[in-house]
């Protein structure tokens, strides 16, 4: 028997395997919180039809479900941005995202990672272009800060607080 797979139906079963083997701290309990944290809106419009999206995908084997990469995303933005870095994605969708916003969003994952915004610019780019498969998550299920070689800042003295 011979099975025929389109791309995009295989990586799907890829993103499935490497959701399962990612970090996943997350609840409903969770995600009311964060929800309520962007005042029951998407975090970068005033779109209640919203999704959860990862900040930093999980096909790429880095990030996972958890407090530290999940938003709640208009769900159009949320299926144009895809497995996208998110600081390429915004930049080519500009138009449709207010900016003050996507820093108020930048500077919450960060927070929330123990990162500085810059160190979380860094860090995604490094994720991209540090893309695991799926034997690699299996053999390497450290945090990918710690894979990295992040340590923590304490940088900030509240975790909702913006600049």
């Amino acid at each position: 028997m011979t099975f025929f797979f389109r791309e995009g139906v295989l990586s799907l079963y890829r993103g499935e395997i490497i959701r399962k083997l990612l970090p996943r701290e997350f609840n409903g309990q969770i995600w009311v919180s964060i929800v309520e944290r962007f005042c029951g809106h998407c975090a970068l419009t005033d779109s209640k039809n919203f999704t959860v999206d990862h900040f930093i995908p999980v096909s790429w084997g880095h990030g996972g479900l958890t407090i530290r990469n999940v938003y709640p995303l208009n769900a159009s933005l949320n299926s144009c941005k895809r497995h996208k870095n998110p600081f390429v994605w915004f930049e080519e969708n500009r138009d449709k995202i207010d900016e003050e916003r996507w820093n108020e969003l930048i500077f919450y994952i960060a927070v929330q990672n123990d990162l500085m915004v810059e160190e979380l610019r860094e860090f995604t780019f490094w994720c991209e272009a540090n893309k695991r498969s799926i034997k690699q998550v299996k053999a390497d299920q450290r945090d990918s800060k710690e894979r990295f070689g992040w340590k923590r800042h304490n940088s900030y003295d509240s975790y909702n607080t913006f600049p």
